[in-house]
């Protein structure tokens, strides 16, 4: 028996103990009050069970399996005879409950999540039940009327048994599929642990590399300035590669070391899109020409001028500039200019461009600016993939937004801000309406669909408003719009759910819709504290929810207190 599933026995015989202990009560009203004629005959059965209920439990008879297993069997064959002996009373139904009780306790013994082996046990339980009814025939005749009715209510019980644990079985069987997701989540997140450890054998392979270029360049005198220059830089390099995974730092490091080093008059690191997670033509730009030409290089790199450049085949050099060739370096005092791509699977993904105002400058030391290009491949690759690592567990799997963990996290930010500065903060939480139907009619992956449709309209508002937009758990989904009050917060929601409503999903050849029930708050209009604003959103969207779906409830105290109330009525809290 899984843990799992022994703590939930656990747990079920001590549910188990206070309903015996409920009838016991019952029945002892009964006697004293001289009620039923059964009542005698229930305290004593309702005794002894609840004796043995106490001593499965609360003894070291839970974990001896037999001397257990003996005691529920006397229950069970004991409930049997009395359901039967009673029924048409109250006290058939007590006893029925702890027939159903005392049969789910036994068959957890067995192997729960066989249907099977469930059935078998079922049937092996059933045996006192059919001999009491076979016997009825047998021996009192006259009772015969009465046995369709006994027979008809006994597998009503059985049946309530098959659903209950077919219910219980596949709770567990959901939570042995997480585990294995999560374990082979685990098993691939070592598997990436173990190509980053052969990104670093590489670096060290580098490192070892660059040792030998540097002996071998001591020869020769007159290029140990230089060549000492060179690898400083590298190190350098490697160094940023190693304690820096952010793109855009990374990219301002190398650039401005090799800017320094090789003393260029711009030096310039251009990626393209998507790449490191950064969503537009990133670059950066280090330049001793001024300001103006930082703008006019920013213009043209957005242009694409430089793309065509950008060649796979190979570097592009031009050591003999003429004035006016380049639009880029329109007017600059350039006279040497080389430009690496940045090649990642036979596709150019950025480049390193360079600008000396010294001709004939890129010849001797092509291969350091090869070598940059080489490590800074590996710096995009090791920052892609923390770009990625970041964005897991940040974002939603399904939908792209942010998961609950990072809406807590921002939403604790816009809490402390709407606080401090007393602006306004206001929340939505909203529902989709009768998801399970959806389910269980068209499938999980059309309600995938349906959930990424509903998280795309709140992205888009989320944007449009300088917020967020966060999948809650299940269908639930929640916005957060700062700076905004509970009556324009109002008109927003209204309208985004408009929008959500009158999106047509198509499965075959049927046209769906689907409607959403929402709650919002806002601080400090309709809630004192920013604190509570989730809490309270999400009352309001149970009183949508409660009071037909399909509707934007606002938060207020008499909504709370209605929330609360039937909480409390429904056992909810």
């Amino acid at each position: 028996m899984s843990d799992d599933l022994l703590v939930f026995r656990k747990k079920f015989s001590r549910g188990l103990v206070l309903v015996t202990s409920v009838f016991w009560l019952y029945t002892l009203i009964q006697l004293v009050g001289n009620l039923s004629e059964h009542a005698s005959f229930g305290i004593l059965v309702t005794s002894g069970a609840l004796i043995i209920d106490i001593l499965a439990e609360h003894t070291k008879l839970f974990k001896k399996r037999i001397a257990w297993m003996i005691l529920r069997s006397i229950e069970l064959i004991s409930f049997s005879i009395c359901f039967f002996v009673t029924i048409g009373s109250i006290n058939s139904m007590f006893f029925g409950i702890e027939l159903i009780a005392v049969m789910l306790q036994l068959l957890m013994l067995t192997d729960f999540l066989d249907v099977y082996s469930r059935a078998i046990t079922l049937t092996t339980m059933s045996l006192p039940a059919i001999i009491y009814l076979i016997s009825i025939i047998l021996l009192k005749p006259e009772r015969q009327e009465e046995f369709f009715g006994m027979v008809c209510a006994y597998l009503s019980l059985i049946f309530v048994v098959m659903l209950i644990s077919e219910l219980i079985s596949e709770v567990f069987i959901a939570t042995d599929k997480r585990i294995f997701e999560i374990r082979r989540f685990s098993e691939q997140t070592k598997e990436t642990n173990e190509a980053l450890r052969n990104q670093q054998e590489k670096f060290r392979k580098v490192n070892e590399e660059l040792g030998i270029q540097k002996i071998m360049l001591e020869a020769a005198y007159h290029k140990i300035n230089s060549a000492n220059t060179e690898n400083q830089t590298l190190y350098q390099v490697i160094r940023y590669i190693s304690t820096e995974l952010e793109i855009g730092n990374l990219m301002k490091l190398i650039t401005e070391a090799i800017y320094e080093a090789m003393g260029l008059d711009v030096c310039t690191i251009i990626l393209e899109p998507d790449i490191a997670g950064n969503k537009q033509v990133t670059y950066e730009i280090h330049s001793r020409l001024g300001k103006g030409f930082y703008e006019q290089m920013s213009n043209r790199i957005e242009q694409g001028c430089i793309e065509e450049y950008m060649k796979e085949e190979g570097n592009y050099i031009d050591n003999q500039v003429q004035p006016g060739k380049y639009s880029f370096l329109k007017d600059r005092k350039i006279n040497s200019l080389l430009i690496v791509p940045l090649v990642r699977e036979k596709k150019v993904i950025g480049a390193l461009l360079c600008g000396h105002s010294q001709f004939e400058y890129f010849n001797g030391n092509i291969i350091f600016f090869e070598t940059v290009v080489a490590q800074l491949l590996v710096a995009i690759h090791n920052a892609s993939l923390y770009s990625k690592m970041q964005q897991m567990a940040i974002r939603d799997s399904l939908t792209g937004i942010y998961n609950r963990g990072q809406l807590n996290v921002i939403l604790e930010q816009y809490t402390k801000r709407a606080s401090e500065q007393n602006k306004s903060l206001s929340v939505a939480l909203l529902d989709i309406d009768l998801f399970k139907k959806i389910n269980d009619t068209y499938g999980h992956l059309f309600g995938d669909e349906v959930i990424k449709m509903v998280a795309s309209k709140l992205q888009e508002v989320a944007n449009c408003f300088h917020g967020i937009a966060a999948r809650y758990g299940g269908e639930e989904f929640v916005i957060v719009l700062p700076d905004i009050g509970i009556l324009d917060f109002y008109h927003i929601v209204t309208s985004l759910k408009e929008t959500i409503d009158t999106t047509t999903l198509y499965f075959n050849e049927d046209e769906i819709n689907v409607k959403v029930s929402v709650g919002i708050s806002s601080y400090p209009e309709t809630s004192l504290s920013c604190q509570q604003l989730l809490n309270r959103a999400d009352g309001a969207m149970y009183y949508s929810k409660r009071n037909g779906r399909n509707s934007i409830t606002v938060d207020n105290d008499i909504i709370q207190d209605y929330v609360r109330k039937n909480k409390e009525t429904r056992g909810e809290l």
